[in-house]
């Protein structure tokens, strides 16, 4: 699964994904994989020196070519779909546990 959302390197082996070895793709085909994939850490894996919208734009910043507006209006409709809307300024440190897990997982379009 690092391997797949870009976090570790393959260094040896294969990953099949829909019976297609993903090691041997390239980036293009990659990108609709890990677009569709989400993967939540245990321990939220939040950056504690970002705020919460800083934590739900960094993927958008990473893998997305949209508009900063348009990244902040995507992160703005993960927190509402999540009922975070009143937690953007905030850290991980000043929300609970229960928060970090629900905005974490809102579904694959977010």
């Amino acid at each position: 699964m690092k391997c797949m959302v870009g976090l570790m390197p393959v260094d040896s082996g294969q990953v099949l994904y829909g019976g297609e070895d993903f090691t041997a793709m390239d980036d293009d085909a990659k990108k609709p994989i890990r677009q569709a994939i989400g993967m939540l850490f245990q321990g939220s894996a939040l950056f504690d020196s970002m705020t919460v919208e800083q934590n739900v734009m960094f993927p958008l910043d990473m893998f997305s070519k949209l508009s900063y507006k348009e990244k902040r209006k995507r992160m703005q409709e993960c927190l509402d779909r999540v009922e975070l809307k009143d937690a953007n300024k905030k850290f991980p440190a000043e929300i609970s546990g229960g928060m970090k897990s629900g905005w974490a997982s809102p579904g694959p379009s977010c």
